[in-house]
């Protein structure tokens, strides 16, 4: 059935797919209602049921009733904050409870209390003029990769096929690792989509940075956005593809304008064959997984799929398809300008380059900063943000589904990949959240497994029922009914094992980490102790 729907969607191809076209219906004052639906199914020739499938899916849709005009932020960082049942409040008092909504994280993490209303982002509890929004950053690091000119991207622009090999060989030497998580070597990444068979191939910018406490893409997309388009049309040239694809959040209004902006000016100042498309999210954390966010631009439920194949052999439309985040994209240019060997001089002989880090509203001072890989995480946390504004017990360090890092073992860490490895923690985006000292880790926990289970695609039975029964177990537990270690172990085994993705593969990991870290604090309720 997905073959059949995806050569329909290819028809229709990136200008107008069926996500674009939901999105318009759902702006709508009556939003979308079964009679836009059906109309829908007709013209692009899906089944009714397979665009409910699409519609359905999304948070920013919500078939069958009226348009929210405010979400709350109930992401981690906001959580830890306090202020969000107020603002969600006084947001209900003003619009009613019908249209107030939640939103998982809206990239304002360094700020707090925030909120969308109308389609505009605001923070501090209170509606903050656009303008103050802006993250504040600092380079740690004496070349930095990001700075605002722009000559290296124009010189990415100048790029022919011919220039191919060389791009291929300056990735090698940088040993370029992807940014969003994972950590796959770049290089690796585009010589596959490079050969790989295909009548057309694309590449994809996964700019749907979700994970509660990250606002680094956002930082990127808003101040830099030509950098990520540069290194974008590079490994287009690599590769030998002429379409670029950027996958938005629905939760970042101002990034897309920046964004829109810049490849504007791209298109009016190179009118060649290559052509650079937006497709915006509409409310999906699941959709930062590669191969849901490929069925998300193709108009497609974005479910993850089955791999292999890997979308470098048959992502978007089934052809080809080299997706990479906004970090990834954005070193490129430097590293074509001064050389892959230069990149590899910095960082760990693992981790090479710099890292973007977010510290939260709990630093005092919070933003993005940028390091070389290697660099002690305590000197980042007391040199860089300057300590905590109050006590802290832990961090939570790369979103969800990364690490839980005492405040007792930050000394032995360094922001790479392997140093966070090596100790049972993971860096995934390098988003650090502080948890403080009087934040109960069972609420933590219940946190972790409601997010998950709220954001599981559903595919996969391990996830779609794993989290939510874990989450179910977690609020049951107490000293009078203390939770059942083995049944509590089984279930994070069956998540590591059985899940088709990090979204409930990765889960067991923080949590393995507060039980470990914390069970003094959580003995009540794993031994029953004190009922």
């Amino acid at each position: 059935m997905s073959k059949n729907l995806r050569a329909l969607a290819a028809r229709k191809g990136l200008q107008s797919s069926l996500l674009s076209t939901l999105q318009l219906g759902a702006q709508s004052a009556d939003g979308l209602n079964i009679e836009k639906m059906r109309a829908l199914a007709e013209e692009t020739r899906f089944s009714p049921a397979a665009v409910l499938g699409t519609a359905s899916f999304y948070d920013f849709l919500e078939p069958g009733r009226v348009p929210r005009r405010a979400r709350v932020c109930n992401g981690t960082a906001c959580l830890m904050g306090g202020q969000q049942e107020g603002i969600h409040n006084q947001l209900v008092h003003q619009h009613g409870a019908d249209g107030v909504g939640e939103v998982a994280c809206l990239g304002l993490c360094y700020r707090g209390g925030a909120y969308q209303l109308d389609g505009q982002n605001f923070a501090g509890g209170s509606r903050t003029d656009a303008a103050d929004l802006s993250i504040p950053f600092h380079s740690a690091v004496e070349n930095s990769l990001f700075d605002a000119d722009t000559a290296e991207a124009e010189s990415c622009y100048r790029l022919t096929p011919g220039d191919a090999p060389n791009i291929h060989h300056e990735l090698r030497l940088s040993h370029l690792r992807g940014r969003g998580g994972a950590g796959f070597p770049f290089a690796r990444k585009v010589q596959l989509c490079e050969e790989a068979n295909g009548s057309t191939k694309y590449i994809v910018c996964n700019a749907d940075e979700g994970d509660p406490g990250a606002f680094s893409d956002r930082w990127l997309l808003e101040e830099r956005p030509q950098r990520v388009l540069a290194g974008m049309y590079a490994a287009a040239v690599a590769v030998g593809a002429h379409s670029g694809v950027l996958y938005l959040r629905a939760e970042y209004p101002e990034a897309a304008l920046r964004v829109e902006a810049a490849i504007d000016a791209f298109h009016a100042g190179h009118p060649g064959e290559f052509r650079f498309h937006i497709v915006r999210g509409a409310g999906s954390y699941v959709c930062g997984e590669e191969t849901a966010l490929l069925n998300s631009i193709e108009g497609l439920r974005p479910e993850v799929r089955v791999r292999p194949p890997y979308p470098a052999q048959a992502g978007l439309f089934g052809q080809p398809t080299l997706v990479s985040n906004v970090e990834t994209f954005a070193c490129v240019p430097w590293i074509l300008a001064h050389g892959g060997a230069a990149f590899a001089t910095l960082g760990t002989r693992e981790s090479k380059g710099t890292k973007l880090v977010c510290l939260d509203r709990r630093f005092q001072r919070p933003g993005v900063y940028e390091v070389e890989m290697g660099t002690s995480l305590e000197w980042v946390v007391q040199g860089l943000g300057g300590g905590f504004i109050k006590p802290v017990k832990a961090l939570q360090v790369g979103g969800p589904l990364g690490g839980v890092v005492p405040l007792s073992h930050i000394e032995g860490l360094g922001v790479d990949f392997e140093s966070f490895a090596d100790a049972g923690f993971l860096l995934g985006h390098a988003s650090v959240v502080a948890i403080p000292a009087d934040f109960p880790m069972l609420d933590f926990l219940r946190h972790l497994f409601h997010f998950c289970a709220e954001e599981s695609c559903g595919k996969c039975y391990p996830c779609r029922l794993g989290t939510r029964r874990g989450f179910e177990l977690l609020q049951a537990a107490s000293p009078a009914q203390p939770l059942d270690p083995a049944v509590f172990a089984d279930l994070l085994e069956t998540l590591e094992l059985g899940s088709l993705c990090a979204l409930g593969g990765g889960l067991p990991l923080p949590v393995r980490n507060v039980l470990e870290y914390f069970g003094d604090e959580l003995r009540p309720v794993l031994t029953g102790e004190g009922a």
